[in-house]
């Protein structure tokens, strides 16, 4: 492969890596604006969220699988195409079924794109380039991270929410003429696909998800609740305990044999849960604080802007004191920064907001890339691959487990507390607070339910409502901090002081 060549295949995957990393911070800024549009209740908001991310998580390892099997650049396309088509389904839905349907779409297009894409350009540079190039390509997903907000603030503010899925075919288009004119066809290998694994995971995942995100409204107690949370936590054991023997396991557990890979993930795991805490903190900007979608979308870049700089400095600190010093910082930072928010007034003005989004902007890559190089440190190179692979599924769990219970944490605080301001009045104890579910977004239900009151009366439920959803906002990164604190713990507790020792 020639040079130009060479290159040519960093752009496409670059240009086509960005539809991933943007749509994970460009969409929270618009969703008290969908919520409106498309009347969306709370659970409906937060599951526009997690569709993405639980597709995400139970199809990741099939699209890496699949790309063995079938040619990554072939899966790869397919991931472009099934974004791009997704994409549009969002952008031209009028109902949250289709938006829902779309986003699910969404989440299956990554999940073909993002195990390929390493491969590839592992395959089009030489050994001695590698680090190189894989650091561009971090760089250019750690700019969309970064602009994302940015872009989706102004795109709602200024034009529609939905650009915000416009701008995805054109950047699919451009991606897959790259890769056609670069990239030739990859290699297969001669394996099987374990189908028993595959719906084992992705029917324990999907029914625990959903039980989670889903409690609140159907009863923790129903038997919808109780079939799907017990079925899920079934599914899994059964994974467990029979996939061990497959020829080619969707999941190979040997891999858990390993400290440095258990101790790795279990960092990752936990900072890809409290990272769903910004998604709420978008929100919060816009319906408590009443930022503008742009002014969000500019503080919530500032959380994401740092990880560039920090990344190089977190690879300095692994590669000379190992994972447990910049792991403890960043979980420190993190810290740091939810006893911020938690005790910052309300309402707080934009440079309160600094001493949050800057340390926690730090904190997340000391975290996550010495865990990356970590968990990487005593697996052969023979079984890289599945360990990625692995590691991107838990990834992906974090974040899945961490929008449906702080999901499910806000909803029972928000609507506990707000029942109980309703029954201090006399003339709201009667009325039914789901009637106003979605009213901090103006959803048409609830400003059609507010209207029939007197003026009095929906001021004192607005302002009741307003109150409820800090309080539940304060209780849900009350939690954040509990489980940034217990990482923290784990941390000092069972990492080395320098590096794990290589074993053979």
């Amino acid at each position: 492969m020639t040079t130009k060549h060479r290159w040519g295949v960093l752009a496409a995957m670059g240009t086509s890596i960005s539809l991933v990393y943007l749509d994970q911070t460009i969409l929270p800024v618009a969703l008290p604006t969908i919520q409106r549009d498309l009347g969306l209740s709370e659970i409906g908001l937060q599951w526009t969220i997690n569709t993405y991310l639980l597709a995400l998580a139970v199809f990741v390892l099939t699209g890496g699988r699949l790309g063995d099997m079938f040619g990554h650049r072939r899966i790869f396309c397919w991931g472009l195409v099934t974004f791009a088509a997704a994409s549009l389904l969002c952008a031209l839905s009028e109902n949250a079924g289709v938006f829902l349907m779309g986003r699910a779409l969404q989440g299956l297009g990554g999940a073909f794109i993002i195990p390929t894409v390493p491969v590839m350009l592992a395959g089009a540079f030489p050994s001695e380039q590698r680090g190189k190039i894989f650091g561009l390509y971090i760089s250019i997903g750690a700019f969309f991270l970064s602009v994302g907000p940015l872009i989706g603030g102004l795109l709602t503010q200024y034009l529609s929410w939905r650009y915000v899925f416009w701008i995805n075919p054109p950047i699919a288009l451009l991606g897959l003429c790259i890769t056609f004119l670069t990239i030739g066809p990859s290699k297969k290998k001669e394996e099987t696909f374990d189908f028993f694994g595959f719906f084992s995971l992705t029917l324990g995942i999907a029914g625990i998800v959903t039980a989670l995100m889903q409690g609140k409204v159907w009863g923790w107690y129903s038997w919808p609740i109780l079939s799907l949370g017990l079925g899920g936590i079934a599914m899994l054991a059964i994974l467990i305990l029979f996939d061990r023997e497959v020829e080619d396991p969707f999941i190979d557990f040997s891999l858990f044999h390993k400290r440095s890979f258990v101790a790795g993930n279990f960092c990752i795991f936990c900072t890809q849960f409290i990272l769903i805490l910004t998604v709420f903190w978008v929100i919060y900007f816009q319906k408590i604080l009443h930022y503008s979608p742009s002014l969000a979308g500019i503080w919530s870049m500032l959380a994401s802007s740092p990880v560039i700089a920090v990344g190089a400095i977190s690879g300095h600190l692994f590669d000379r004191y190992g994972g447990k010093l910049p792991i403890s910082l960043g979980f420190v930072f993190v810290g740091f920064a939810l006893i911020w928010f938690i005790l910052v007034p309300v309402p707080a003005t934009p440079y309160q907001l600094l001493p949050i989004i800057i340390p926690f902007g730090c904190g997340i890559p000391l975290i996550l890339i010495p865990s990356f190089t970590l968990f990487l440190s005593e697996i052969s190179e023979a079984k890289r691959g599945m360990a990625v692979g692995t590691s991107t599924t838990i990834r992906q769990l974090g974040s899945t487990a961490g929008m449906a219970i702080f999901g499910s944490i806000f909803l029972h605080n928000q609507e506990s507390a707000f029942q109980q301001r309703l029954a201090q009045h006399s003339e709201t104890s009667m009325l039914n607070p789901s009637a106003f579910d979605g009213l901090l977004s103006q959803a048409p239900k609830a400003m059609d339910a507010l209207q029939t009151l007197p003026s009095g009366i929906a001021e004192t439920i607005q302002s009741d409502l307003a109150a409820s959803t800090i309080f539940a906002s304060t209780y849900m990164n009350i939690v954040g901090l509990c489980i940034a604190g217990l990482a923290l713990l784990f941390v000092v507790r069972f990492l080395p002081w320098g590096h794990f020792k290589t074993r053979a």
